[in-house]
């Protein structure tokens, strides 16, 4: 069996990679897309070379990597848009399943033309994230959704929609390209900061509390959203889709980039200030293979999740920083002991406070640090890997055909 997976990175990622290797875009498409790859963005190729250890013929599209896409367009003697670009890739590699881990940024329209493709038989959606009512048109165009938290099992259930609970994973080849050395941070977070409702709000919070606590910790963070006039422009695209959608007249843009942007932005955006300590404590934000090796050089890997993923666990950071052997602290969610035991593979906390208490207690007991960061990094390797997600998509895939 072929198949096809479809992503589209975040703008930040891209942004950094190319900043880190200009050069890149000088070479061939496969030259480019086996670097892009390697660096370890996202999901990167784990799933496709899990798949193929299981006997499949599995290829990755990076969507919104436009160097990439114009140089495979060139290489091709093809002219398009992005999408005629990504749906004319599609067709050429004939696959049996289309699987689009992005499936945020394509309409049921261009999936619909996918699913006309005379070799495809299946398509396989992705969502763990905030989504809009035009989202959910395309979700309905899909055979079955992947989704990494049971809060989105449920409500895509009760939408009447298919879904596959796929946890995130961890590549263990992660290891091969890491250097593991004396630790040179106690306390580390990774991530993004989104300034939303929706989003990092609380997390943002949560930064600020454990600071004002006391707590020392490197922190690489990607905002988004926090300047005034950011916080402007999304409360004026909220009201204008508002009304668009009420009058109906949202069919005459629904194509525009400015309305698609503003189909994300389910409630009325708040300002947000991340505060003067916090924004001074920011280092520049990490991706790829330079965010696990800088992950591994710490003692204590903070985790905190996004409001959108509810009461729970379903982010990457908690398969990533237990993969390379990094003790994870995070929230203590219905579904923790699902992946973890608490207190032997990981540590939990159930508040702001309790989180400082027990980062200053492992840090004064750094051989319980070492014990459970082992622990856990047994767990992941064991259990929570890209081939064992491999082969529960593969399940749930034959059925299907």
């Amino acid at each position: 069996m072929r198949l096809v997976k479809i992503s589209s990175y975040y703008k930040a990622a891209l942004e950094y990679y190319y900043s880190q290797h200009p050069q890149i875009i000088s070479l061939s498409y496969y030259e480019q897309l086996s670097h892009l790859l390697n660096f370890g963005l996202g999901w990167a190729d784990f799933y496709s070379r899990a798949l193929r250890k299981l006997g499949w013929k599995a290829q990755e599209i990076i969507a919104n990597a436009w160097p990439l896409e114009q140089m495979w367009a060139k290489e091709n003697n093809f002219s398009g848009t992005e999408t005629e670009i990504v749906l004319e890739q599609i067709r050429r590699a004939e696959p049996d399943v289309v699987w689009f881990q992005d499936s945020i940024n394509f309409d049921s329209e261009f999936i619909a033309a996918v699913r006309k493709l005379p070799s495809v038989k299946l398509i396989i959606g992705n969502s763990c994230s905030p989504y809009s009512r035009e989202n959910i048109k395309a979700f309905r165009k899909f055979d079955f959704l992947t989704t990494c938290s049971p809060k989105f099992v449920k409500e895509y259930s009760d939408l009447g929609l298919n879904s596959l609970l796929l946890y995130q994973a961890f590549d263990p080849e992660i290891l091969e390209h890491i250097e593991q050395g004396p630790k040179k941070f106690d306390v580390i977070f990774i991530g993004s900061l989104i300034v939303g409702r929706e989003y990092h709000n609380e997390r943002i919070d949560f930064l600020q509390h454990l600071l004002h606590s006391g707590v020392n910790m490197r922190i690489h963070a990607n905002i988004v959203g926090s300047r005034p006039m950011d916080i402007l422009k999304k409360q004026m695209l909220f009201i204008i889709k508002k009304i668009l959608d009420t009058t109906g007249l949202y069919s005459l843009v629904k194509n525009q980039v400015w309305y698609r942007k503003s189909l994300g932005i389910n409630e009325f955006p708040v300002l947000k200030f991340l505060g003067r300590r916090l924004k001074q404590s920011i280092n520049p934000p990490l991706f790829g293979i330079n965010m696990y090796q800088t992950l591994t050089e710490a003692r204590i890997c903070l985790n905190q999740h996004g409001r959108v993923a509810g009461d729970y666990a379903a982010n990457m950071r908690m398969f990533e920083s237990t993969g390379v052997g990094t003790l994870l602290l995070t929230e203590n969610k219905k579904n923790i002991s699902d992946l973890f035991v608490p207190d032997e593979e990981i540590v939990v906390y159930n508040n702001f406070d309790e989180a400082a208490e027990k980062i200053r207690w492992l840090l004064n007991n750094p051989q319980k640090i070492e014990q459970i960061a082992q622990a856990g990094q047994r767990r992941t390797l064991r259990e929570h890997t890209y081939l064992n997600r491999a082969k529960k998509l593969v399940e749930e895939i034959e059925k299907y055909l």
